[in-house]
């Protein structure tokens, strides 16, 4: 591709450089114009690189779009017939980059064919002297401006398909004991693209209840299994709770503390607020159903049983590392 543009550029030596014609696509009018470029390319060569009176032509394209930029280079002959092309593309939507690749190449392709050696000349019958030619102006060179830095494309650091995320809340738990009670968790999942395991160990603080004249108190611990996934700031979770509940009763007929074991599974819902890049204010509700009930006998009554279906609420600060 290279020595058929050469050559067309040989053949067309004795009419000076060639003309530039430069078409821009609505997405491409904030790129360099035709002076402009003209002015780069001559900079670099030291001379004028195109010719307004040129009889062959470089016709440019110059094209965009939201991901990348072209540059489609046509070598064209007297009558419009196209013999060389050569596409140019970048993947920056801007033009700079575009510019410069397209700058360096029409340097390189002009300069190159200054450096061929002159053709071998034909031997040819002698022909009648040419008839007398008005010498044309000469061609104005404009002054050689600086280089323009070539600008360098930001550097964008990869993104790790993995993390370790800890987290860390207290919550509010209704169900797991007789009366509404607060707790502290605190928790870590190893977190591959958009899919986490994790485990959490929980305390819930004793809740207090007065029956028939005593005093019933009551506390838990739990460590929980997770697995998660989340799309955008909006996951979901499936949990596994295995834990205990221990429990005294005062008063007469004192009772206690004896644990009860508690086993469970259900889901989880949550939603992040980000705070700043690896740091996330989350909310979560969960829903469990228990595995096995536990009964408390008063006096030979029931005073509390746990239910089928338990349910906490949580604020946590969750970090990626």
């Amino acid at each position: 591709m290279w020595l058929s543009m050469l050559t067309l550029l040989m053949l067309g030596a004795p009419d000076g450089p060639p003309r530039l014609l430069l078409e821009r696509s609505a997405e491409a009018q904030g790129c360099p114009d035709g002076e402009a470029l003209d002015a780069l390319v001559s900079a670099r060569l030291g001379k004028a690189a195109f010719s307004s009176e040129g009889a062959r032509a470089v016709h440019i394209r110059m094209e965009r779009d939201a991901a990348s930029a072209r540059a489609v280079i046509e070598l064209k002959e007297l009558d419009g017939t196209v013999v060389g092309t050569r596409t140019l593309t970048t993947q920056e939507a801007g033009c700079a980059q575009l510019r410069d690749v397209l700058v360096v190449t029409l340097t390189i392709m002009l300069d190159q064919f200054a450096q061929l050696p002159p053709p071998v000349p034909v031997t040819t019958p002698p022909e009648p002297p040419p008839p007398v030619v008005v010498p044309k102006a000469p061609v104005k060179v404009p002054p050689r401006p600086r280089p323009t830095p070539v600008a360098q494309a930001p550097v964008v650091k990869e993104r790790r398909w993995w993390a370790l995320e800890l987290r860390s809340g207290v919550t509010a738990n209704a169900g797991m004991l007789p009366a509404p009670a607060p707790g502290v968790v605190v928790g870590a999942a190893l977190k591959v693209w958009r899919w986490s395991v994790g485990l959490e160990l929980q305390g819930v603080a004793p809740a207090l209840r007065l029956q028939g004249g005593r005093w019933w108190t009551a506390g838990g611990a739990v460590a929980a299994a997770t697995a998660c996934a989340e799309v955008w700031w909006f996951g979901g979770c499936s949990v596994v709770a295995a834990g205990g509940v221990v429990q005294g009763i005062t008063g007469p007929g004192r009772n206690g503390p004896f644990t009860t074991p508690q086993l469970g599974g259900g889901g989880r819902l949550y939603v992040d607020l980000p705070l700043i890049s690896a740091l996330a204010l989350r909310w979560s509700v969960d829903v469990l159903a228990a595995f096995n009930q536990t009964r408390v006998l008063l006096d030979g009554h029931q005073a509390w049983r746990t239910p089928l279906l338990t349910g906490q609420g949580g604020v946590w600060v969750r970090w990626l590392l």
